[in-house]
């Protein structure tokens, strides 16, 4: 079987159409994906968290005793009062039932429903591609070409059936790549050539818009940056999960000491319930510890009317003479909006063509500067900021 990888005659145009070639044992274009993705799909290459297994195991070594201890009971034609043996077959059943509801809650297919419900677009036609800079691949929701950095996936797992790029632990976020979406797909070579990939990046954890100048006006300044999101998980955040796992595992033990010293039934119901309480809200807790730094990538130009960005599904415009405020320095410029919005940029961001001077970058900073400065908002002079407005007009 052919590993079918497919070379673009236009790198840097996403949208030209490929030219398929075949290689035999090597991977050293980008691995083009095309196909549908379905539900059935990512219920098959979600992960199970280990917290998941584990309350599993427990859950068996502590019930599965418990509930053939009373059956086996009766059958043996025990001394203890029926009654007895029947309220512990009830609370057993009762610790059954809480288990089996907890693990439907945290069950592949339960967690697929709700990835799905906050993320739809996840599901549909897929067309992109897997290269050294990650994940690109066209949104039908925004019509756009969107990239994903290798370095915004904390884990890439190749399984027989096809591929999971995990991109936030937190929601149990990932991207799902059927095998079917991949002409002669073969594990070894994707795992091999992945990891290659991977070896390569550097950069940051990303998630931007494929940049596209060619509508920008002749006399704009484009530009690239980042607005960072997903800050780390805070102190508190961290000390409640711990907290809540410590009250789990305590009451576990709780309900095995508790039934070893002959205590009221009560009491043991009210120890597991508290167990299983514990272990479903730590779940979640523990997942956003293990949520890593994401960034947006943003790009766009800025004109003397103002400035357009391209994020992930958002394409914004801003003009000058709607800032309620602008801070102009040698090396920033930073608009505030009304709506509480803002926009930053400094000369870094700039995009400079290969063949470009740095005086022309130089002069090209000059302008935003001007620009901006000359739309500042001149305060406690309503009738100044009028005639400003009047004159750019």
């Amino acid at each position: 079987m052919r590993l079918v990888v497919r070379q673009m005659s236009h790198p840097a145009n996403p949208y030209q159409p490929p030219v398929e070639t075949r290689r035999t044992g090597n991977i050293d274009d980008r691995i083009v994906l095309h196909g549908h993705v379905n539900v059935d799909d990512f219920v098959r290459l979600i992960r199970v968290p280990r917290i998941v297994i584990v309350m599993r195991v427990l859950s068996f070594i502590f019930v599965g005793p418990f509930l053939i201890l009373p059956v086996a009971m009766l059958f043996m034609g025990t001394t203890q009062p029926v009654n007895g043996v029947g309220a512990l077959l009830a609370i057993v059943l009762v610790l059954a039932g809480l288990l089996l509801a907890a693990d439907r809650m945290v069950s592949r297919r339960s967690r697929v429903k709700r990835l799905i419900k906050r993320n739809p677009g996840l599901i549909g036609p897929l067309r992109g591609y897997l290269d050294a800079f990650g994940l690109t691949f066209y949104s039908e929701s925004a019509n756009q070409m969107q990239q994903f950095a290798w370095a915004a996936f904390p884990e890439v797992a190749v399984k027989a059936y096809g591929i999971r790029l995990d991109w936030k632990s937190a929601d149990d976020a990932f991207v799902a790549i059927p095998s079917r979406c991949i002409d002669g797909y073969e594990p070894r070579l994707l795992r091999d050539a992945i990891a290659r990939y991977r070896s390569q990046t550097t950069g940051p954890a990303v998630y931007q818009v494929v940049p596209d100048w060619t509508d920008m006006p002749a006399d704009s300044i484009g530009f690239s940056n980042f607005v960072a999101t997903h800050p780390p998980a805070t102190r508190r955040q961290i000390a409640e999960a711990w907290i809540y796992s410590i009250v789990a595992y305590v009451a576990m033990g709780t309900v095995v000491a508790m039934f070893l010293l002959d205590w009221d039934g009560v009491y043991i119901t009210a120890a597991i319930a508290v167990a299983v309480v514990s272990q479903v809200t730590a779940y979640p807790k523990y997942s956003k510890l293990e949520r890593p730094r994401f960034v947006y990538g943003q790009w766009g130009w800025v004109c003397r009317d103002g400035v357009l960005t391209q994020l992930p599904g958002v394409v914004s415009h801003f003009k000058w003479s709607d800032a309620k405020n602008i801070e102009v320095a040698s090396d920033r410029v930073v608009a505030h909006f009304d709506n509480g919005s803002a926009f930053a940029i400094t000369p870094a961001d700039l995009r400079r063509p290969q063949d470009q001077r740095a005086s022309m970058s130089n002069a090209a900073w000059d302008s935003i500067v001007s620009w901006a400065d000359s739309s500042k908002p001149i305060e406690g002079n309503p009738e100044a900021i009028d005639s400003r407005k009047t004159m750019q007009s």
